[in-house]
């Protein structure tokens, strides 16, 4: 593949999953497991990226993925309605884009992180690619996904940075079932872009995109 895939996994001992709690707007809120009817399949963790090397006072991108949306219980499809995160240390990303992927994961990889967006040209992503996840059909089941043959759905996160860092966290996906239950599912993926006002204990190492 013409993309390179660099990531430092970082051991995050203290991981804010939410088990089941029932929103005030009638939204279900839960962890990232097969108990739900939608699941992410993210791990726990996190990724990073270093800006070492960058142009003091520049912008620039980073794309985090291997999110991998499918259904764990129930019918399908699933409805996603929209994405949520929030930012901790003070670092608040420019922005966040999200996409949706489709490839062949029996003849392509997914993506742990890579510099850019998956627009730019120089990351040729095998397979489809959309900007935006609202009103997407989740219809995978987990199991598929395990087995990880075949059409696989991912989602993937850019993020904006400025040279001080970025940090995406609770990254949430809302979304309905077939009989119209309002879920959220929280991942426990950590997204770091490693800056001048990033925490040592987060970037120290060999982080890097």
């Amino acid at each position: 593949m013409s993309f390179s895939l660099r990531a430092a996994v970082l051991t995050v001992a203290t991981l804010a999953l939410i088990a089941g709690c029932q929103g005030g707007s009638g939204v279900t809120v839960h962890a990232d497991d097969d108990e739900h009817p939608m699941a992410l399949r993210a791990g726990g963790g996190g990724f990073a990226s270093s800006a070492d090397g960058r142009k003091p006072g520049g912008t620039w991108t980073t794309t985090f993925g291997s999110i991998f949306p499918c259904v764990a219980k129930g019918p399908s499809p699933m409805v996603i309605d929209g994405v949520d995160w929030v930012s901790d240390n003070g670092l608040d990303p420019l922005s966040v884009r999200v996409f949706h992927r489709t490839f062949d994961d029996s003849e392509s990889d997914p993506i742990i992180s890579m510099t850019g967006t998956p627009l730019d040209d120089n990351n040729d992503l095998s397979g489809t690619l959309q900007e935006g996840v609202e009103g997407f059909r989740v219809e995978r089941s987990c199991k598929e996904s395990t087995d990880n043959k075949g059409e696989t759905d991912e989602l993937l996160v850019a993020v904006k940075s400025d040279d001080g860092g970025a940090h995406v966290g609770d990254f949430t996906v809302r979304y309905t079932t077939p009989d119209g239950r309002k879920y959220a599912v929280v991942s426990a993926w950590k997204m770091h872009i490693c800056g001048t006002q990033a925490p040592k204990e987060l970037c120290d190492g060999d982080a890097g995109t």
